[in-house]
């Protein structure tokens, strides 16, 4: 089975050795649990545009095993913000989701709220792929401390705030 990933917060980043890493979010034992449930993980994330030096990124981020992964990456939207509006780099991004979910069995969506996530659950419901959303916070706190365009777009999500219980 061919299972696909996608989570729109971290970033793969490459070193000069062609070498592949991500934020320290993510390790050996986290992609571990995913690949336990099937025999290829797909994995999509924007990738960063800076190529590191090898020993900086191995003393920095946490080394890919790309064993029993296909990585997929695309290009960051958000970084610079003037990406996000550029079409040409969009339908990248949308041609590169549309063909992993197709070529996938089930996905998993983490972390919900930015295009990547909400387009690749757009995705797997139009090819009627079966997908499970792994929440790993509330959206509306978590864009709220995203600068002026993540509040912006916080707004949106005001129905989703957590309740706070009073004392």
């Amino acid at each position: 089975m061919r299972l696909f990933f996608i989570q729109g917060g971290s970033r793969l980043k490459r070193d000069t050795n062609g070498d592949w890493y991500t934020d320290s979010n993510f390790n050996d034992s986290v992609w571990d649990r995913y690949k336990a449930f099937c025999d290829e993980l797909v994995v999509v994330l924007r990738r960063e545009e800076r190529v590191y030096d090898s020993a900086y990124a191995k003393e920095h981020f946490s080394p890919i095993n790309e064993a029993g992964m296909k990585l997929v990456d695309v290009p960051d939207l958000y970084s610079p913000v003037a990406n996000f509006f550029n079409p040409v780099l969009r339908h990248q991004v949308k041609t590169a989701i549309e063909e992993a979910v197709k070529a996938c069995d089930k996905a998993i969506i983490r972390s919900a709220g930015n295009y990547y996530v909400t387009y690749a659950g757009k995705c797997c419901r139009k090819a009627g792929k079966p997908y499970l959303s792994e929440v790993t916070g509330f959206i509306y706190e978590g864009l709220m401390e995203h600068g002026v365009l993540g509040k912006l777009k916080a707004v949106s999500y005001t129905h989703l705030r957590a309740h706070e219980t009073p004392e």
